[in-house]
């Protein structure tokens, strides 16, 4: 049976506010579900399935990420939400 893409696993990032210091130096920016890194030549980009920025809400992300497989769930679905995040690093900022 092949997968459909509900079905399949999926990678979505959030990415946190600047600093103050970072702000001058924009070390990342967020476009097109990638991140980029421009501090290093030449710049380094990753593609996820879809990527968060800084304004985004922990509302945002249930809604668009983690609503699918709590319903497949609910109907019988095996489903897994694997968060991974570093002490301190704003997740409770919103």
């Amino acid at each position: 049976m092949k997968e459909s893409h509900e079905e399949a696993i999926r990678v979505a990032v959030r990415v946190r506010p600047h600093t103050a210091e970072e702000e001058t130096q924009r070390p990342w920016t967020v476009k097109d579900n990638s991140i980029t890194f421009s501090l290093v030549t030449p710049a380094v980009s990753w593609k996820f399935d879809h990527v968060f920025d800084e304004t985004s809400s922990n509302g945002d992300i249930y809604t668009k990420q983690a609503a699918p497989i709590v319903e497949s769930v609910m109907n019988g679905i095996n489903g897994t939400i694997f968060a991974y995040g570093q002490t301190s690093s704003g997740e409770n900022l919103r």
